[in-house]
């Protein structure tokens, strides 16, 4: 059974409309790869940063992402990474929405692209 995509408001289509078509390409690919292995994925589908913040890479994308109590992959954050790492305030976003979502104060939307 494949695993349910949502976002945080529109996190992931805003970035990857802006992204080039190679990078689309992978992102496309990775979330296939994501939505059929679930919390079983790792690199390269997916790598943990932090307190159950996740990473889907692709080139210099990075879509945070944390995974759900119902079999659900739920993408709060995206970015473009300018530096080695991905920078401690996009992680710490990425955990305040997470918190936002679970106390019922923003709905999770329908899946990417």
């Amino acid at each position: 059974m494949r695993w349910i995509v949502t976002q945080y408001r529109t996190v992931w289509n805003d970035l990857y409309t802006e992204c080039d078509e190679d990078t689309r390409d992978t992102l496309d690919r990775k979330l296939d790869l994501l939505q059929e292995k679930g919390n079983l994925s790792n690199r390269p589908i997916s790598a943990l940063l932090e307190d159950g913040i996740f990473e889907l890479r692709a080139k210099e994308a990075r879509m945070l992402f944390y995974f759900g109590e119902e079999r659900d992959v739920v993408f709060v954050h995206c970015i473009i990474k300018k530096t080695r790492k991905v920078p401690r305030e996009d992680i710490e976003l990425a955990k305040r929405r997470r918190t936002e979502i679970r106390a019922g104060k923003v709905k999770k939307n329908a899946r990417p692209n």
